[in-house]
């Protein structure tokens, strides 16, 4: 399993996003949108511009939920084991 968080650095959801995955032990990569290169780089990965951080995507699939989303779907594999 791999998440990817892209978020700002004063984004308090973003910081929860990844210590979630690091209290569950899951992998994940974190890339701050805050610098122009990487905003254009989920721009066009979304298709959008995004309205809000943090932007998530769990085994490459975009979790419209942000930080709720990824905490669900989390919830939903723990279940299954």
């Amino acid at each position: 399993m791999k998440v990817e968080i892209y978020g700002t650095a004063s984004c308090a959801y973003c910081k929860q996003a990844v210590s979630l995955c690091e209290d569950k032990a899951i992998e994940y990569s974190y890339t701050d949108v805050g610098n122009q290169e990487s905003l254009e780089s989920l721009t066009a990965r979304l298709g959008t511009r995004p309205r809000s951080v943090p932007q998530i995507f769990l085994d490459g699939t975009y979790l419209s939920s942000g930080f709720n989303g990824l905490k669900q779907e989390l919830a939903k594999i723990s279940e299954r084991r």
